[in-house]
């Protein structure tokens, strides 16, 4: 704990396993045999461990909610790209409708900005470039 951290870090600090014939980070090959030297100075030879495969991890969170409805997802689920729930697992029609809906409201704001309809606040930008011009234009006049 210090000024900038004054609660700490939540979790475990500094190392959290140590290096045994059973994990990658051992030095020793998985399939070979090892030597273990007593305090006494009595060698023992232990025969290797046979390979196994890798075990996945255990899911320690339920089954699979959509992001955007709600409901949980049975069969494939998809990782969304839509901004509001980006990464997260989504149904794939709630995921085709969000996008379709995206998609759309771009057209839609497009279009707007071709049509240029003008809009209050567009007059009083205008009008303001108008009266900076006019100010100008007598400011010059007088010098």
């Amino acid at each position: 704990m210090n000024a900038r951290n004054p609660r700490g870090r939540g979790g475990r600090k500094g190392q959290q396993h140590t290096a045994s014939r059973r994990l990658k980070s051992y030095n020793v090959p998985l399939a070979s045999p090892v030597t273990i030297t007593r305090a006494d100075g009595r060698t023992d030879q232990q025969p290797a461990l046979p390979e196994k495969r890798s075990v996945p991890r255990s899911r320690r969170r339920g089954s699979a909610v959509c992001a955007m409805c709600g409901e949980k997802i049975t069969g494939l689920l998809v990782v969304s790209k839509d901004q509001t729930v980006r990464g997260r697992q989504v149904h794939r029609a709630c995921e085709e409708k969000s996008l379709a809906w995206v998609a759309e409201r771009r057209a839609r704001l497009q279009q707007a900005k071709t049509e240029e309809v003008p809009t209050e606040r567009r007059r009083a930008k205008d009008w303001l470039i108008a009266e900076n011009e006019r100010l100008r234009r007598a400011q010059d006049a007088m010098r």
